[in-house]
């Protein structure tokens, strides 16, 4: 038989099929040799045939391995944590504090969100919908509603204001838009932010060309009373609420949502002449 069959042998130090999961940012090579070793003295318990005896000496073999790991990998992560505090205190005290809040924003909660929403929603009768166009239709659908309420808003608005007949000079309101107005808005825009479905960050409109092009669109859009539309779209990123018991209701994500820069730097410009 061995001569017509290739005959394997396995390395049962390496070639193991159980293997640590590597995405731990301690993990090291004296971890992931001891976790072989586990694997290894789990597989010779489990696949023993022998006497009880036997089988007990090997349990207690795999007790000790799997220890002296758990042991080990509470080692290293203290002292993966305990450095990586030192590094968060070095930046706290340095003159560049964005490196010490970039840093902040990738540990914690921050890096447990997911960058999509659940593949599964809670029907109001407690079944759960799977199915990919069901799911979507349904965040759909309470977003909609959500944005969409059919509510009287002239109901809240309280008597003491609605009272209240003031007459005002507007005139300032409505003169064109100038490109001090422009400059200044672009100035206040903040960088490093997330963009909106046109996926024009506020970077790129920091210079003279691109202030000149985003003057003559926004004077055109003050005159005509319209807007592009992709101003007038955004996209909603579901982020869960910190007292949610249930991922799987869209209702229970607040939705935050990404607007145009350019959208954003009109609205600066309106605000600004509103609040004057």
């Amino acid at each position: 038989m061995e001569n017509k069959l290739p005959v394997y042998e396995t390395d049962y130090n390496r070639n193991n099929k159980r293997k640590k999961s590597m995405f731990k940012p301690y993990w090291n090579d004296i971890l992931r040799d001891q976790w072989d070793k586990v694997c290894v003295s789990e597989r010779k318990w489990l696949k023993h045939s022998g006497s009880n005896s036997e089988k007990r000496k090997l349990k207690d073999s795999y007790c000790t391995e799997r220890k002296q790991f758990d042991r080990m990998n509470r080692k290293f992560k203290r002292r993966y944590q305990n450095n990586e505090r030192q590094k968060l205190e070095d930046k706290l005290y340095s003159s560049n504090q964005r490196d010490f809040w970039r840093s902040i924003g990738k540990v914690g909660i921050c890096n447990e969100r997911k960058s999509c929403i659940p593949n599964a929603v809670v029907n109001e009768d407690g079944t759960i919908e799977t199915d990919k166009v069901n799911v979507l239709d349904r965040w759909k659908e309470d977003f909609r509603q959500l944005f969409n309420s059919d509510e009287n808003n002239d109901e809240t608005i309280p008597q003491s204001v609605e009272s209240q007949n003031v007459h005002r000079d507007i005139t300032e309101l409505n003169e064109p838009i100038t490109r001090e107005e422009v400059i200044t808005a672009v100035t206040r825009a903040k960088v490093r932010k997330a963009t909106g479905i046109d996926d024009i960050p506020a970077e790129v409109l920091k210079n003279d060309t691109a202030i000149e092009l985003l003057y003559q669109i926004i004077s055109g859009c003050f005159q005509l009373g319209k807007v592009p539309l992709e101003w007038t779209r955004g996209i909603i990123n579901p982020i869960l609420k910190p007292n949610a018991d249930d991922e799987r209701i869209p209702l229970n994500y607040r939705g935050i949502t990404l607007i145009s820069v350019p959208c954003k730097i009109y609205c600066i410009i309106l605000n600004q002449r509103l609040s004057k």
